[in-house]
């Protein structure tokens, strides 16, 4: 049985959630990261979606964040990952429009802002 923690880790939840779903996990990961921040053993500092890949239709599914943050009085944010690709582990990105760097932008000062570690939870698309 997990116990309420005194200071919750600050976790970042990032996903592929999308609208059409592609897979029926992305849903269940989110409903059980709300699950466990309205419980106390984490503390949800928000969501990052991938941005669609090309050969998809649909839209990150910021209306399920939305409906989640609505039944569980949360108001955990929701940032959308870049639809560059990087061209490999050095590359900066530096001609990205400063919107498309709005997902790693929040990451970063998540990361800074917090007073310790921050847990981070993959379950969307992890290449490169």
């Amino acid at each position: 049985m997990l116990r309420k923690l005194a200071m919750p880790i600050p976790l970042i939840h990032q996903t592929d959630l999308f609208r059409p779903h592609g897979d029926p996990d992305d849903h269940f990961d989110l409903a059980t990261v709300y699950a466990l921040s309205t419980r106390g053993h984490v503390d949800l500092a928000g969501i990052l979606c991938d941005y669609p890949p090309p050969r998809r239709t649909g839209d990150p599914d910021l209306a399920a964040v939305a409906m989640l943050n609505a039944i569980t009085g949360l108001m955990t944010p929701v940032v959308v990952g870049m639809p560059q690709r990087p061209a490999g582990a050095k590359d900066t990105l530096q001609s990205a429009p400063a919107c498309d760097l709005n997902g790693v932008r929040w990451v970063l000062n998540t990361l800074r802002n917090s007073p310790g570690p921050v847990a981070i939870t993959i379950v969307g698309s992890a290449k490169e």
